[in-house]
Formats: C-alpha cells, sequence, structure tokens
C-alpha cells in the first residue's frame, strides 16, 4: 500500500535523497494515489529543485502524471505558466513535461506554439529540449501543415537569427575583454551547440513528422529545397554577422574566410541531413517516381552536399519508383562513380531492387557484366551482390562460376567479399562439391581477412556441406595452423623488432604492428572454433565431436577464453556432457574479462532449462543482480523476467527484480519493470479465482506503464502495455473504458508491432475479441429484432480467437493461458449486454 502522507513528508525533507525518493515513489505510483492533486503539487515543487538530479526525474514524473489528473485543464495550466516562469530551470523543466505529457494536453495547438516559442529561449538547454520536444508532439498537433512550416522556418530564419544575435552579443563582449582564446571558443561553442542540439533536433522533428502532413508533395518540395541548399540569403547574412565578430580578432581577409569557411561546413550539414530525411518521406509522398527521379539527382551531384544524404536513402526508395528499368539504370550508372561510398549504397539498392524487377534476365546480365570491371569496389560490391540474390537469378550456374572466379581474384578484398557471398549462395548452387573445395582452398589464403570470412562460411553452411566429418577436421586443423602461425609470427617479429632497434627505430611502433598481426590470426581461430560450436549440432556423431570441442574449450595455448565461451554458448544445449560442459561455464564466469562473463551469463539464459544443477545456476543470477557492472545487472533483469517460471526461489528473484527496478541505471530499471510485468502475467495465468486474475493483469499493466514515454526511448513495454491494457478494459466492463479507448489502444499495439509472430498472432486474437465485443454491442444498440436475425454473430471472432491461442500456445504458453483464462470473464460480460 503506497503511504501519500509518508511520499509528502519526503518531498519536503532537507536531505536530497529522500526528495529523490519522493520523486521516485510519485512516477512509479501516481496513478494509485488517493488524492492526485496534492502529489501533483508536490511535483510542482520538486521541479524547482536545487538538486539537478531530483529536479530532473520530478521534470519527468510531472509528465508522466498528467495523464492521470482528474482536472487536466488546471494542471495544462500550471504546465503553461511554468513554461513562462522567471526561473531557466522551471522553464527548462516545463518543456520536458510538455514533451511527454503532449498527446493528453487539452490544448494541443496553443501548447505547440509553447514549445515553438522556447526554441527561441535566451537559455541553451530550454532551447534544445524544445526542439526535441517538437518531434515527439507532432503527431498530436491539430494544425499539423502549420506546425510543419514552423520547422521548415527553424532550420534557416530563425535560427540563423539566434546565430547572428548571438555573434553581435560575442562582439560587443570582446570589447570589454582582452581574452582572444576565450572568444574564439565561445563562438564555437555556439556554433555547435546551437546548429548540432537545436537545428539537427529540429530536422529530426521534420523526419519523424513528414507522414502526418496533410500536404505531402509540397513538404517534399521544402526538404529537396534544403537539401538542395536554395536559401542562400540566411546563409550570406549569417556569414556577415560571423566576419563582423571575426574582425575584432583577426585582419579582413582572414576573418571573411574563417566565416564564409564555417558557414560552408554548416550549411552543408543541413542539406545532408535533409537529404537524409528524405528515404523516411518517400513511402508518404504522392508523386514517387518524381521523388526517386530527386534522390536519384542529389546521389549523381558531385559538388552537393546532399549526396551522402541521398546514397544513403536510395536502397529504400528504389521498391517506390514507377518506372523499375530506368530506376535501376538509374543506379547501375552511379556504379561509375569514384566513390567507394557510392558504389557501396548503389551495389546495396540493386541486390534489393532485383527482386522488384520485372525482367530479371536484363537484371541479372547487368551484374555479371559488372563482376569483370577493372576497379576492384565495383567487383568486390558486385560478388556481394550476387551473393544477396542468388536464390533468384535466373542462371545460376554462371552465378557461381563467377563468384568461383572472384575467389582466386588478385585483389584480396574481392577475394573476401567473394567468399562472404557463399553465405547467402551456397544451398543453392548446382555444385556443391566444388564450393567446398573453393572453401577449403579460402581457409588457407594468404590473408587473414579472407580466411576469417571463408572460417565464417564454414559454420553458416556447415550443414549443406557434402562431406561434414572432412570439415569438422578442417576446422580442427585451421586452429592449429592458426596457432603454429602465430608463433612464427611472433618469432619473425621478435627478429624484425631487434634489428629496427639496432637501426634506430622506435620499438613501439613494432609493438603496435606486431598487436595488430597477431590480433589477425587470432581472430582466424576465434571464427573457426565459433563454426565448430554451430557445426556441432549438425555432426553425426555428436559425442566424438562434443570430446573435440571441449579439449580445445579447455585448452588456453590454443584459444582465448572469449573464443571458448562463444563455442560453448553455441554448443550447451547439443553437449553429450552436460555436467562437464557447465563446469567448462562455471570456469569462464570468473573470468576477469566482462565480455567473457557477459557471455557466459548469456549462456546460462539461453540454457537455464538445460543446466543439470539449477539451484546452482539461480545462485549465480542472484549474485549478479547486485553486481557493480551495470551490464550484468542488465542481463540479471532480463533473465529473471525470462526464466521466472524455472527458477526454484521464485520469491527472492521476485524481490531481485523488485530492487533492479529501482536501481540507478535507466536500462536496468526497465528491463526490470518489464520482466515484473511478465511475471505477472505468469502469475494471472496460475491464478485460481477472477478476484486473483484481475488483480495480476493491472499488476502487469502498472509495470508495463512505467516504461518510458518519450518516443525513441528503449522501452521494450511499448507493444504489451496498450495489448494488455485493451484487454483489461474489454473483460472489466467499466463504462468509463470506451471502445474508443480499445481501439487506440490496439492501433498503439499494431505501431509497435515487432517481427515475432507470436506477438503478430497475440494482437490478432485481441482484435477478434474488440470485433465480437462490438458486435455484440451493435446488436445491443440495434434492439430485440436484431437479435433474433443472428443472436450469435459474435461467436465466430471467439472461434477465431480460440484457433489463433492455439497456435501461440507452444511459443507463448503463460500469455495464452492468460488470455484463455481470461475468457469466460470477457463471455460473461457479452452475456450481461445481451441480457439488457
Amino acid at each position: 500500500m503506497v503511504n501519500q502522507e509518508e511520499i509528502h513528508k519526503k518531498s519536503y525533507s532537507n536531505d536530497p535523497k529522500e526528495r529523490g525518493e519522493a520523486v521516485e515513489q510519485l512516477r512509479k505510483s501516481f496513478s494509485l494515489l488517493p488524492d492526485k492533486q496534492a502529489a501533483w503539487e508536490d511535483l510542482i515543487k520538486l521541479v524547482s529543485d536545487q538538486d539537478i538530479n531530483v529536479r530532473s526525474e520530478a521534470n519527468r514524473a510531472l509528465g508522466k502524471a498528467f495523464q492521470y489528473m482528474p482536472d487536466k485543464q488546471k494542471a495544462w495550466e500550471d504546465l503553461h505558466r511554468m513554461a513562462t516562469e522567471e526561473n531557466p530551470k522551471v522553464r527548462e523543466g516545463a518543456v520536458i513535461s510538455l514533451g511527454i505529457a503532449f498527446q493528453h494536453l487539452p490544448e494541443k495547438q496553443q501548447a505547440w506554439e509553447v514549445l515553438h516559442k522556447m526554441t527561441s529561449d535566451e537559455i541553451f538547454e530550454v532551447r534544445w529540449k524544445a526542439a526535441r520536444g517538437l518531434g515527439n508532439a507532432f503527431k498530436y498537433v491539430p494544425e499539423k501543415q502549420q506546425a510543419w512550416e514552423h520547422l521548415i522556418k527553424m532550420t534557416s530564419d530563425e535560427t540563423f537569427q539566434v546565430i547572428k544575435n548571438g555573434s553581435e552579443r560575442l562582439g560587443k563582449e570582446f570589447l570589454q575583454m582582452s581574452d582572444t582564446e576565450k572568444l574564439l571558443k565561445d563562438m564555437e561553442t555556439m556554433i555547435v551547440f546551437e546548429y548540432y542540439y537545436v537545428r539537427h533536433n529540429v530536422e529530426f522533428a521534420m523526419r519523424d513528422a513528414f507522414k502526418y502532413v496533410p500536404d505531402k508533395g509540397r513538404s517534399w518540395e521544402d526538404l529537396i529545397k534544403m537539401a538542395s541548399y536554395e536559401n542562400i540569403e540566411a546563409g550570406q547574412e549569417m556569414a556577415e554577422a560571423l566576419e563582423k565578430t571575426l574582425s575584432l580578432v583577426y585582419d579582413k581577409q582572414k576573418a571573411r574566410e574563417y566565416a564564409r569557411k564555417v558557414i560552408s561546413v554548416e550549411c552543408a550539414a543541413v542539406e545532408e541531413r535533409a537529404a537524409g530525411a528524405l528515404g523516411y518521406a518517400l513511402p508518404c509522398v504522392p508523386d514517387k517516381q518524381k521523388a526517386w527521379d530527386d534522390i536519384i539527382r542529389l546521389a549523381s551531384d558531385k559538388k552537393g552536399n546532399a549526396r551522402n544524404g541521398a546514397m544513403w536513402a536510395m536502397p529504400d526508395a528504389f521498391q517506390y519508383a514507377r518506372d523499375k528499368r530506368k530506376a535501376w539504370e538509374d543506379v547501375i550508372k552511379l556504379t561509375g562513380d569514384k566513390s567507394w561510398y557510392l558504389i557501396l549504397r548503389a551495389f546495396l539498392t540493386l541486390e534489393r531492387g532485383y527482386q522488384h524487377m520485372p525482367d530479371k534476365q536484363k537484371a541479372w546480365e547487368d551484374l555479371h557484366r559488372l563482376t569483370f570491371e577493372e576497379r576492384r569496389n565495383v567487383r568486390k560490391y558486385a560478388a556481394d551482390a550476387i551473393g544477396g540474390v542468388f536464390q533468384y537469378l535466373p542462371d545460376k550456374r554462371q552465378a557461381w562460376e563467377d563468384l568461383h572466379r572472384l575467389t582466386v581474384d588478385k585483389k584480396s578484398s574481392v577475394r573476401e567479399k567473394a567468399t562472404g557471398a557463399l553465405k547467402e549462395a551456397f544451398q543453392y548452387l548446382p555444385d556443391r562439391w566444388q564450393a567446398w573445395e573453393d572453401i577449403q582452398r579460402l581457409t588457407a589464403d594468404e590473408k587473414a581477412s579472407v580466411r576469417g570470412e571463408a572460417v565464417d562460411v564454414l559454420g553458416e553452411v556447415f550443414q549443406y556441406l557434402p562431406d561434414k566429418q572432412q570439415a569438422w577436421r578442417t576446422l580442427q586443423e585451421i586452429i592449429t595452423a592458426e596457432k603454429g602461425r602465430k608463433d612464427v609470427l611472433r618469432k619473425k617479429m621478435e627478429a624484425l623488432q631487434k634489428t629496427t632497434e639496432k637501426e634506430g627505430y622506435q620499438k613501439r611502433v613494432w609493438e603496435k604492428l606486431h598487436k595488430m598481426k597477431m590480433q589477425e590470426d587470432i581472430n582466424v581461430r576465434g571464427k573457426a572454433v565459433e563454426a565448430m560450436g554451430k557445426a556441432l549440432e549438425h555432426m553425426p556423431d555428436k559425442q566424438q565431436a562434443w570430446e573435440d570441442l571441449h579439449g580445445l574449450i579447455s585448452n588456453e595455448d590454443i584459444h582465448s577464453p572469449f573464443e571458448a565461451i562463444k563455442a560453448l554458448n553455441l554448443t550447451f544445449q547439443h553437449a553429450n556432457d552436460k555436467q562437464q560442459a557447465w563446469e567448462d561455464l562455471k570456469r569462464l564466469l570468473s573470468d576477469k574479462d566482462g565480455n567473457v562473463q557477459g557471455l557466459a551469463v548469456d549462456t546460462i539464459g539461453k540454457n537455464f532449462q538445460h543446466i543439470p544443477n539449477k539451484r546452482e545456476a539461480w545462485e549465480v543470477l542472484h549474485i549478479i543482480a547486485s553486481d557493480e557492472n551495470f551490464e550484468l545487472r542488465i542481463s540479471a533483469a532480463i533473465m529473471l523476467g525470462n526464466l521466472f517460471q524455472h527458477i526454484p526461489d521464485k520469491q527472492r528473484a521476485w524481490a531481485d527484480l523488485i530492487r533492479l527496478a529501482s536501481d540507478d541505471g535507466f536500462i536496468v530499471r526497465t528491463e526490470a519493470d518489464y520482466s515484473l510485468g511478465k511475471v505477472s502475467i505468469y502469475k494471472a495465468s496460475l491464478s485460481e479465482s477472477p478476484e486473483e486474475y484481475i488483480d495480476e493483469l493491472e499488476n502487469a499493466i502498472n509495470f508495463f506503464d512505467r516504461g518510458p514515454k518519450r518516443e525513441g526511448c528503449y522501452n521494450p513495454s511499448i507493444f504489451h502495455l496498450p495489448c494488455y491494457r485493451s484487454f483489461h478494459a474489454m473483460i472489466s466492463g467499466e463504462a468509463s473504458l470506451s471502445e474508443t479507448k480499445i481501439d487506440e489502444d490496439l492501433a498503439w499495439a499494431k505501431k509497435e508491432l515487432s517481427k515475432l509472430e507470436n506477438d503478430k498472432l497475440f494482437l490478432e486474437v485481441l482484435e477478434n475479441f474488440a470485433v465480437a465485443l462490438r458486435e455484440v454491442r451493435i446488436l445491443e444498440n440495434a434492439g430485440n429484432e436484431a437479435w433474433k436475425d443472428d443472436p450469435y454473430v459474435y461467436r465466430k471472432y471467439l472461434e477465431r480467437a480460440l484457433e489463433l491461442m492455439e497456435e501461440i500456445e507452444t511459443i507463448a504458453p503463460y500469455e495464452t493461458e492468460m488470455l484463455r483464462k481470461g475468457l469466460p470473464i470477457l463471455k460473461s460480460r457479452i452475456g450481461n449486454l445481451r441480457k439488457n
């Protein structure tokens, strides 16, 4: 039970730690407090706190609390008043709170105007946080076209005016001081901070806002204008302002050169970032062919600064071009450019675009021709593209011959890319025996990068190899050979070092070279151990294969601890002797290298159910939940949620999660809250009464709701919160929870849907529940006659939901059982509606 009086006392404490605790409790429990107005006033006081940490957390808590306020108009007036306070700390806090609370504000257009105005505030922190808030707010503002025009203007006139005013201010200050270096430092800070933090945030806001703008054709032209930098006058005005200030320090010519250079760099940044936004905007543009032509024009402009951004947009944009043949030819032309990055992006565009080509034969002939190009960058990226589209090619034999030829290319970078292409292509090759011989040859290449890529291929395609026993022996031989190569290399390097010392060279140069060459060989050896880990499950004799691998893992002269744990991470569940594997894992857990420890913990999480001594494994998780390394605490927070049903001491595991939910680390807290929500769903699936079921479901929703609300922040609960909240609304029967709210939550969940199949099916179950409920509502409103026509129309949706639940039961058993236990409550509500 939350004690509001105790929280109130802490908020007035002289101890900043206690005030911080008050903020934390208000943030987590605001929705449960009986007197929300009093709690809101406590937060209003705390946003002006002298302690920066208390102040910062109070601002976020205030924004999050807004949605629970009964009198939102009054709460909005409080935030509005804070935004105009003389105290800059209060204004800064108001900006943060407005950004978080924006979607719930009653006066959204006015709130947008307030944020827009605050991007010109005299205090830098207020300006850049206001600019950031605009991006989060855009989709909720009523007058979107006007809001877009605000953003466009901010990227030119208004921010240039800020710089101009700042330059004039610095010029006046210089007349009263003799510290030239300080003036230049202040000027550099002004330029970098204003441009990067303020306008950079505005341009990101434009990128996110585009899909919500009503007139997308006009808005696209705005972006093109920015990318082509047609607003020259504002740039000239700013250059003159800088030149005027710099002339106080330098002569006129030098001041002019410096000012023009600064403006040139900043204008280039505007162009490049605007062009980068084109890729996000293109799916929403009505005239997609024109949009594609604009991107190609910018990418082809060798003098334009928007080139990199346009290159970045090309691969995803290709699918939207109406004339695919012309678009393909546009990109083929770009492969003749001198820029290696443009060639890379062009081939990535060809790879992604190939499946959309109506004439795949002609497109394939173009790729085939490019493998004969003189320039190595063209040959190597052509090999990469062929690997990516191999399964769709009409002439696979010719494509294979091209890759085979490129694996013996005189340039090692081409051989490396051609080797890597075999990962994607191998299972579709017409001659696997020849390819297998090529891979064996490449594992002995003179270049470590090629050898490493060949070993990678071995691990990835092992299941398709015609001779698995020989492939396994090859991996063992590679590890031994690389160890021998390392020893020979060490002797050569030591001899070379002695020679160079006599000739007066610096020792550290050769130490660096030695370390670099040794690292190459360690990487190849590590990849070989990892490949054996991937291969183990496909070996006919797993017992012998495990003994071989265990011998390597135990031999510290041959491997590094990180190589060993990578192999163990891949093979633990396939190991014949799991007790032996567990002993190896415990030994690696005590390694001093944090990366080794992290992967060892991950191995426990992945294989917990296969570990013979689960109590011992649980104790490891319990210990790392209090480790000083925050990355290990993050791992503990995730695993305690994933493994809760298998943990022998659930009470201590729950206590660990509760403690981690108050951790100093943001990601630790976020993961712990998410895990607590998942565990609550697990508890709901085991509940024995409707009351207990509802309590646990509400607990889950509260834990999921504690995740960050700001768009762009990492939040694993972002899909689950609206899903479970909508289901709670369906079964609660509260009149205040309207169908509109259910639809909003389901739409939100759909927007945040992951690629996981079980999430898609889970959402479909809820959508069927919602439709069933809606059908009953329609019949209820239509009167008794409607019920006579089809009294059980809703049943088909419930039946479909049950079918889907059977599909996801093996993947998500506890989530499915939770839904199944809620179904009688939902049916009861439907029955009550029918009676009414």
